[in-house]
C-alpha cells in the first residue's frame, strides 16, 4: 500500500490509472469549492491510499500502531461514495470518518480484489 499526502505527491507520480483518478478526483473537488486554495490531500481531512495486488483488503493498516480496517466490509465500513474511474480501471473509494473528512482508497479493478467484493463496489458506484 502507498500513502499520498499532497497533491504534489501525486503529481509527481508517473502516468498511470491510479494517477489519473487521484488527479480526478482533486479535480472534482476543485470544482466544487470554487474560488478557495487548498491542497485536496492534505487539507481535507484524509490521505489518498493506493492499493496494490497483494496488499490485505481486510487488514488495512492507515498508520503505525492503528487497527486493521476491512476494506471489504461494505456495510460497516459506510463509504459516503464509491466511483468507478472513467477508464474503468481502478475504484476510488472515499471514507468520511468525521466532520473534517477522510481517507480515499484507490483500487484497480482486476481480478485480485476478489470477484464479490468487485461485483459489490461496481454495485456502490452505479448508485
Amino acid at each position: 500500500m502507498i500513502r499520498l499526502s499532497s497533491e504534489p505527491e501525486v503529481r509527481s507520480m508517473p502516468d498511470s490509472p491510479w494517477k489519473r483518478a487521484m488527479e480526478a478526483r482533486i479535480s472534482i473537488a476543485h470544482g466544487n469549492l470554487e474560488g478557495m486554495e487548498f491542497d485536496v490531500v492534505a487539507d481535507c481531512g484524509g490521505d489518498f491510499y493506493l492499493l496494490e495486488q497483494g496488499d490485505d483488503l481486510q487488514r488495512v493498516v492507515l498508520y503505525e500502531g492503528g487497527e486493521p480496517i476491512d476494506l471489504t466490509d461494505l456495510d460497516s465500513m459506510c463509504y459516503e461514495y464509491v466511483d468507478l474511474s472513467e477508464d474503468e480501471a481502478v475504484f476510488d473509494i472515499y471514507w468520511g470518518t468525521g466532520d473534517e473528512g477522510g481517507p480515499s482508497f484507490f483500487i484497480l479493478n482486476e481480478p485480485w480484489i476478489g470477484e464479490s467484493f468487485r461485483r459489490s463496489l461496481l454495485a456502490k458506484s452505479q448508485e
